[in-house]
Order: structure tokens, then C-alpha cells, then sequence
């Protein structure tokens, strides 16, 4: 379904740790330029807000990558308004590594 200016404009966020987003992003990209009509913009992380504000289709490949509250309130507003978001592998992966605890000992 292409968008009011004749094409689907789209968001590809992909990046984080422990992955070879290079490759990721590049067989993203070279599926969706299959497609004439798909216009896309590329970000490592959730802070293209101005891009998604105009998106029709958002498709994430990350890890540990949070969006901050601004950033949540945009990805909800962008889902709720219609927009398509396609959250591939890790997307949902938020590693929060904690130090192990102290181990106390008794004398």
C-alpha cells in the first residue's frame, strides 16, 4: 500500500551489539530495493524520529537497542496512526548487565 506520495516510504533501524549488522542491513536493503515503489531510510538506533514521523512501514533488526521514553511514545504513536512495523530477530532484546552480587564473608 504505497502512501500519499505514491510510494511507501520506509525505516530501517538496524543495529547494537553482538551481531554483524553490516550484513543484516545490506540483505534488508537489497530485498527492499527490489521494490520500486519503496523509498528507504537507514539508522543504527531509535533516533530518527523525524523519518518515522513520515513512514509508512517501520522494520527493525537490533540488539540492545532501547528506545528512551520519547522514543517509545513515537514507535506507539507510529503503530497506532496505521504505520506496518516488521521486528525482526533481536528486536525485542534489551541485555541489561548487571554486576554479579558482592558475596559477603563472615570472619
Amino acid at each position: 500500500m504505497a502512501g500519499p506520495a505514491g510510494r511507501l516510504d520506509a525505516v530501517v533501524v538496524c543495529g547494537g551489539q553482538w551481531h554483524d549488522f553490516d550484513y543484516a542491513r545490506l540483505q534488508l536493503l537489497s530485498a527492499l530495493s527490489e521494490y520500486e515503489n519503496v523509498r528507504t531510510r537507514v539508522f543504527e538506533d531509535y533516533n530518527c524520529l523525524d523519518a518515522l514521523g513520515s513512514a509508512d512501514l517501520l522494520i527493525t533488526y537490533t540488539c540492545n537497542r532501547v528506545p528512551d521514553d520519547v522514543q517509545q511514545k513515537a514507535l506507539a504513536d507510529f503503530v497506532s496512526a496505521g504505520g506496518r512495523w516488521l521486528a525482526l530477530h533481536g528486536t525485542n532484546s534489551a541485555i541489561d548487565r548487571t554486576p554479579p552480587p558482592v558475596r559477603r564473608t563472615s570472619t
